[in-house]
């Protein structure tokens, strides 16, 4: 089986090939030959494909197709699925590992993004084996817009959770499932769209697709089974539908106490009346009290000062002058430090796996990134821009 990655736009998908996806082509052009299909999957189709990917289906898998994509699974082919809604054909395929789509993920406060359906994963990462991989960005974020949790049973486990900062908290959003003995598996992602060209850029997302390339195509990274087995995610929190139990009023019946026979006793007339036999006491009481029955006059109230005066200062005040800056908190070296000492910092942490991002990196420090346009920021531009600049710099010398 090759290692050709067939990128499916024969069932209204969001995002295919030639929509939206030219940065992901890009990213896993060196590990997968990228081909785009529109039509009906066959065994034709998955004779020489390693991988298959769906970014948000919106039309059914037929039954046909649902027996193609289980074989080619058991015969050591990958599945990726990338959707927050599902057609009844492919909650199948994916409840049959143990997973399905739940609740919606929203950011409780501003973090990075506006929209709170675009939510910025904080402390998600759930495998050592991704830990380890982020191994520069240990405390790394991931973009997940307008994703959905799941619930993940066995035979999948967890990749992947939504973190602390977002709801439902700590809950997978992406899951892995081995399939068969000859290397097939389903990897299920509760969103379509954070691998497209707006969102695969921003935060860790493209070192994440990176990771899921040699864990599914090249077989270089491995889950750890402990953290797959035992994996550190929240349990699963229902709320009730406020909305429809309150148009559905239920009365309360209490149980009370025995009635009496004769009903008249039930009534306490004490409790409320008006009793006018004091009056002509309250009267003589002035007279008992040696007072005179007049009607009280207006006291004037006397307020006393509640702090004492003011008394001038001898001396002027003393202010004190404000503590120097922290000069603690800043690396000076990092910030005075030339671009060459710089690139030799950068060669240092970076190892020869992350080439591409010390090619980034670097333009970065030289000023080269800024001439390229957004779209073109990849290591293959930087380096082609550098060669052309070179040529041109021997050109003009050999005139």
């Amino acid at each position: 089986m090759s290692t050709a990655s067939l990128i499916d736009a024969g069932h209204h998908e969001q995002y295919h090939r030639d929509k939206k996806l030219s940065a992901f082509v890009n990213v896993i052009s060196p590990t997968s030959e990228p081909r785009a299909f529109k039509g009906p999957i066959t065994a034709d189709v998955l004779k020489d494909v390693k991988a298959v990917w769906f970014f948000g289906p919106t039309r059914d898998l037929k039954t046909e197709e649902l027996a193609e994509l289980d074989s080619f699974m058991t015969k050591g082919g990958s599945i990726i699925l990338l959707a927050n809604k599902l057609t009844p054909n492919f909650e199948s395929l994916i409840k049959k590992y143990g997973v399905s789509l739940a609740e919606q993920v929203v950011s409780p406060t501003y973090i990075t993004y506006i929209n709170p359906y675009h939510v910025s994963v904080q402390h998600g990462l759930v495998n050592r084996a991704l830990t380890h991989f982020m191994q520069d960005d240990q405390n790394a974020s991931f973009a997940y817009p307008e994703g959905n949790t799941l619930d993940v049973n066995s035979p999948s486990v967890i990749m992947l959770a939504s973190g602390q900062s977002s709801y439902p908290l700590n809950r997978p959003i992406i899951s892995y499932a081995t399939v068969g003995n000859s290397g097939g598996s389903l990897t299920v992602i509760g969103t379509p769209h954070m691998f497209n060209d707006e969102w695969i850029r921003k935060e860790c997302n493209e070192k994440l697709l990176q990771f899921l390339l040699e864990l599914i195509l090249t077989k270089r990274e491995e889950l750890n089974s402990i953290d797959a087995e035992h994996p550190e995610v929240t349990e699963r929190w229902y709320t009730p539908d406020v909305a429809s139990m309150s148009e559905r009023l239920r009365s309360c019946i209490q149980e009370s106490e025995k009635m009496r026979t004769n009903f008249t006793d039930n009534f306490d007339r004490g409790l409320f009346k008006m009793d006018m036999g004091f009056v002509a006491d309250t009267q003589d009481l002035a007279k008992t009290l040696g007072l005179k029955n007049e009607p009280l006059e207006t006291v004037t109230p006397q307020f006393d000062t509640a702090l004492p005066p003011l008394t001038p200062a001898v001396f002027p005040p003393q202010m004190r002058e404000p503590p120097g800056p922290v000069l603690e908190l800043f690396d000076l070296d990092d910030a005075f430090a030339s671009p060459k000492t710089r690139l030799a910092q950068l060669a240092q942490r970076t190892t020869p796996r992350n080439a591409e991002k010390f090619v980034i990196q670097s333009a970065k420090i030289l000023g080269i990134l800024p001439k390229l346009p957004d779209d073109k920021q990849t290591g293959k531009n930087v380096l082609e821009y550098v060669f052309t600049q070179v040529v041109r710099w021997k050109r003009q010398s050999a005139d």
